[in-house]
């Protein structure tokens, strides 16, 4: 192997950041994980109608086998007794009634993110353009949206108040913001806190090992 002399450029050296306090900026803005950033676009994407007719079959043929077996199963303890039967059947209707009951509050809550997610766009389209009427009626709509809580009711009455009073578009909807969201921003972050230092004491006080060996 032969040894050359090796040439080093020395602009070159001068151009190369001689600290970390020279080195470039990161670029602002959410750097996305590829893998993240897919399974979001994929789960964001819209459903044709062949995908929900093909969910609403399965989700109808599912009902309808276990709805079967279970008509079946109340049929066979009544045969056995009466009273097995009679327990089944009113287990049977609250199991009914607590699904029902639960899809509701799921529709319910699905319903109040999509208005969120109009109000949040309205915003955005109103934020800058100096439209005060526009930005009252955002204002409005998100206190008509919390307002049946009572930790949030004076805030309401607050902000509907003094809105009259301001009169610039951009400070109306920061007041909104700050009255309205604000605090149900800083519960949020608590309550994601909270649960997140219960589940690290959780693993930490459970170890998978023990666990799989409790399963097993």
């Amino acid at each position: 192997m032969s040894r050359k002399p090796i040439v080093i450029d020395a602009e070159a050296l001068e151009a190369t950041p001689s600290s970390p306090a020279d080195a470039p900026p990161v670029p602002d803005g959410d750097i996305a994980v590829p893998v993240m950033a897919r399974a979001v676009a994929w789960s964001a994407r819209p459903v044709s109608a062949w995908g929900r007719l093909v969910q609403a079959a399965f989700i109808g043929f599912l009902s309808l086998m276990i709805g079967v077996a279970a008509w079946e199963f109340t049929l066979g303890l009544f045969a056995r007794s009466a009273i097995l039967g009679a327990a089944a059947t009113g287990l049977g209707a609250i199991l009914v009634l607590a699904v029902v009951f639960f899809v509701f509050n799921e529709l319910r809550a699905l319903a109040r993110l999509s208005q969120v997610a109009t109000l949040l766009a309205r915003a955005a389209t109103v934020l800058g353009g100096g439209d005060r009427t526009a930005a009252l009626s955002v204002v409005e709509r998100i206190c008509g949206l919390y307002r049946h809580r009572p930790e949030r009711q004076q805030a309401a009455d607050r902000v509907v108040a003094r809105a009259p009073e301001i009169l610039d578009a951009d400070a109306l909807l920061a007041f909104g913001e700050a009255e309205m969201l604000a605090p149900l921003d800083a519960q949020a972050s608590r309550l994601i806190e909270e649960t997140s230092r219960t589940v690290a004491a959780a693993t930490a006080l459970v170890p998978l090992a023990l666990a799989d060996v409790a399963v097993a």
